[in-house]
């Protein structure tokens, strides 16, 4: 019985390091993080800034969103690089503005606009995979340039703070092939090196899904996640790895004949990082300690600040789809 009784003090003084270890080395105070542990729905932690039904029109019926980004002036800026091909440009009220650009083979035009970036000055790179080129339009939507790649181009296209090119691969099926996902290239679309190899995990199987899963914080630190593995891995802006998390995937587990696909990881300024899986949403502090999961249904399509931006989509859909669609945003509140 003493044994016993010593056993348990001691197991606590451990449990109670790990936690204190956890708290000192999180980027987060220890009260902030009380208080996001003491939440059980989203609303306890987001408060609905915005509802917006987006009017569409004819000529802007986009099918799928491959890509989403908000303007500083609030216009919701939308790719759709598989369906209808073309770029789409609403108000922050849902009124559409404009298509932005054009599909075509000539400079400011593209063949399948993948992925979309706004830059610090307000420009939009557009990223063509067909065409192996990113074509930036200023923000008055007006064609500036565009840049060649080499070697090509990959899926999505990523800008951190002093302007470093980044493009993401997405996960794509190759059997027992080393494969790295992100790509450092120069504004002159030459190749500077490549990181984040492909996980052992999922080397083997037989799945291909092509999906964004790059975030980068205010500080340019890089984190990715495979849409069919739950890993979460940090890199340094040239690529150097830090750490991955979370250290046990929490409740999920890798179907090899039916990966559950995965969305994220998306940054929030307030120092969150956010992944979702299926009809929850786990959160973690840029350090990767695992804060609380909350109950989520809706598919978040991006973050901006302290925003998440979701699209309401028919309960028995599984992608992006959706002929009449609203947006919602949720803005942090704690």
């Amino acid at each position: 019985m003493k044994y016993k009784f010593l056993l348990i003090i001691i197991i606590s003084i451990f449990i109670y390091n790990c936690e204190k270890e956890t708290i000192k080395s999180s980027s987060l105070s220890d009260e902030y993080v009380r208080k996001l542990k003491r939440s059980d729905t989203v609303e306890d932690v987001f408060y609905k800034s915005a509802k917006i039904k987006l009017n569409l029109t004819p000529e802007s019926s986009f099918g799928y969103i491959t890509d989403f980004e908000v303007d500083s002036v609030g216009n919701f800026i939308i790719a759709d690089g598989w369906m209808t091909r073309q770029v789409y440009v609403f108000s922050s009220k849902g009124q559409f503005l404009k298509i932005l650009g054009k599909r075509g083979l000539g400079p400011a035009e593209y063949q399948t606009p993948v992925s979309i970036e706004i830059d610090k000055g307000g420009n939009i790179w557009v990223s063509d995979y067909t065409s192996n080129k990113v074509i930036i339009y200023d923000d008055c939507f007006q064609f500036t340039k565009y840049i060649i790649f080499k070697p090509r181009i990959k899926y999505y296209i990523h800008l951190n703070s002093k302007g470093w090119v980044y493009s993401y691969l997405g996960q794509l099926y190759f059997r027992n092939k080393e494969q790295d996902l992100i790509y450092l290239y120069n504004t002159q679309g030459q190749l500077i090196k490549s990181f984040a190899p492909m996980l052992n995990e999922i080397r083997n199987v037989n799945f291909s899904v092509i999906q964004d899963g790059m975030a980068i914080d205010k500080d340019d630190y890089i984190y990715e996640m495979s849409p069919i593995f739950y890993k979460i891995r940090k890199y340094d802006p040239e690529g150097v790895f830090i750490k991955s998390f979370p250290r046990n995937p929490i409740n999920f587990s890798l179907n090899r004949k039916n990966p559950l696909i995965l969305n994220g990881p998306f940054y929030l300024e307030r120092g969150l990082i956010i992944s979702q899986i299926k009809n929850r949403i786990d959160i973690f502090d840029t350090e990767g300690n695992y804060i609380i999961s909350l109950p989520f249904r809706f598919k978040i399509v991006s973050t901006k600040e302290n925003k998440m931006y979701v699209i309401c989509e028919s309960e028995k859909s599984e992608e992006i789809i959706n002929s009449n669609p609203e947006i919602i945003c949720y803005e942090l509140k704690i």
